[in-house]
């Protein structure tokens, strides 16, 4: 899979060489199911057509572009995967192309209209597949009535995906957020997102509180600044390609009273130090809320119950 920094550039000179495309956009944040059911019929699609099948998305995310300009939002505009894990997914998907086109004041001005031409120049596409709540151009005022009104006259084919439910109501990014946020419920995610949601960075040094009192953790900085609810994990930590079971508590740990939020992880039965080492930590069960406790001994006595409850 080829991936383009923009639209004008290298995609253009490419995408000059087919016979037009098939094409897509969208945010693909995450790149849950509903995403991979879009990506899918375009692929299939372009297979059929034999044509390059190609993928529109944005940077930074629409949305947080906007809140910067904007009243905070209730769900986080932060992605819930980095940038190198959407290439890959797109990549394991079967594009032939990714475009990845940067999102600033000039480009969120464009019309609809614009937004169509500018499209039609950078990739000749030749089919365009699309959800039917697909919104775009200055105010999203462009929706699928008004590219079925386009299509005859600007020569393409609108092909509509329809909605991927799960549980009677369509899956979103900004569904799973709310879950992820307010409850943790990784059982409702995974059958959304397709995959266990999972953060990976690099272990930074932390105040070692959890080699002191017996349980040594790995202070995770994570590539995205998305969190999921305060709390205790079962999760599972990928090291050096090694997965090892563990524990991890998200959240600003009340009893040492600290004001940022941590990502700090307990691997079962691992003695190496891993400071600056790039580890993946996979999210499988929310075992308990964050709490304060009023000694060590009460911590320490609740982390080992935590230990156990996971390892069951």
């Amino acid at each position: 899979m080829k991936v383009f920094a923009d639209l004008k550039t290298s995609s253009a000179d490419w995408l000059q060489h087919t016979n037009g495309c098939v094409l897509t956009v969208g945010n693909f944040d995450g790149v849950h199911l509903g995403h991979q059911k879009l990506i899918r019929q375009t692929v299939e699609t372009a297979k059929a057509l034999q044509k390059p099948a190609v993928a529109l998305t944005f940077s930074p995310h629409p949305a947080s572009f906007f809140s910067k300009v904007a009243t905070p939002q209730a769900v986080s505009c932060d992605r819930l995967f980095d940038e190198d894990d959407r290439v890959q997914q797109m990549a394991n998907l079967g594009l032939d192309a990714f475009i990845i086109q940067p999102f600033d004041q000039p480009f969120s001005s464009l019309s609809a209209l614009q937004f169509l031409d500018l499209l039609q120049r950078a990739t000749q596409f030749s089919h365009f597949v699309v959800g039917d709540d697909f919104r775009f151009g200055h105010k999203k005022q462009g929706d699928t009535s008004f590219l079925r009104q386009l299509a005859e006259k600007k020569q393409f084919k609108l092909d509509l995906c329809e909605d991927f439910l799960f549980g009677g109501e369509k899956i979103s990014t900004s569904r799973i957020k709310k879950t992820l946020q307010n409850t943790g419920d990784l059982a409702e995610v995974l059958p959304q997102l397709g995959r266990n949601f999972s953060l990976r960075g690099w272990v930074i040094a932390g105040d070692q509180r959890g080699q002191k009192i017996g349980f040594p953790t790995a202070n995770l900085k994570p590539t995205v600044g998305f969190a999921p609810a305060f709390g205790v994990y079962k999760t599972r930590t990928q090291v050096r390609s090694e997965n090892f079971s563990s524990i991890t508590n998200v959240g600003k740990t009340p009893t040492f009273l600290s004001a940022v939020v941590k990502i700090e992880t307990h691997i079962f039965d691992f003695s190496d130090s891993l400071y600056d080492q790039w580890i993946e930590v996979e999210f499988l069960t929310f075992l308990r809320p964050e709490k304060k406790f009023e000694s060590l001994e009460a911590l320490q006595n609740q982390i080992r119950s935590d230990i156990i409850k996971a390892q069951l």
